[in-house]
């Protein structure tokens, strides 16, 4: 969902105006909370290639 529809969302169920980047940065937030961020992504890494070798026996994996 973008900006352009939360806003009009919030409009239409709470009949609150908010502005393009209150809606822009709400959606960035819920990414956030959902997904996240950068640096626990990268920090899951080491596990995520142990979880790759386990499954695909022979490979090998570089981490940098």
């Amino acid at each position: 969902m973008g900006p352009v529809n939360i806003a009009n969302e919030i409009q239409r169920t709470h009949r609150v105006q908010i502005s393009y980047k209150v809606a822009w940065e709400a959606r960035e937030l819920a990414r956030t909370i959902i997904n996240g961020t950068h640096e626990e992504s990268y920090a899951g890494m080491p596990s995520y290639c142990e979880q790759l070798l386990e499954a695909n026996p022979g490979s090998f994996i570089t981490l940098e």
